[in-house]
């Protein structure tokens, strides 16, 4: 199956049509009706308990988690990275204590 196809599966294949691509679909396919369960998300509520019956893998949870670290990510308020000599206004020593050595 194409990624096409999977995305079509979810959205608007019938529910009969996803316990066989379940039952007989190769280990990447599952793997990508994981992906796209969670990036879609998959609406569908009889369609997710499948996928928990047959995998283990739960929809909910996933979604949840998704959310809960994109809200995490977005509440840190990080502040990007500064050039730290952006911030000084001059030299911080005097005099000069640097030896010259010639690359030559």
């Amino acid at each position: 199956m194409t990624e096409s196809q999977i995305v079509d599966l979810l959205k608007t294949g019938s529910k009969e049509a996803f316990l066989d691509c379940l039952d007989y679909a190769p280990i990447g396919v599952i793997d990508l009706i994981k992906k796209f369960a969670v990036s879609l998300p998959l609406t569908d509520y009889e369609k997710r308990q499948a996928l928990k019956a047959k995998t283990g893998f739960d929809v909910d949870e996933a979604i949840k988690n998704k959310n809960a670290d994109k809200a995490e990510e977005e509440g840190t308020g990080e502040a990007p990275a500064t050039n730290s000599t952006a911030a000084t206004s001059g030299r911080r020593t005097t005099g000069n204590q640097y030896k010259v050595i010639s690359s030559h």
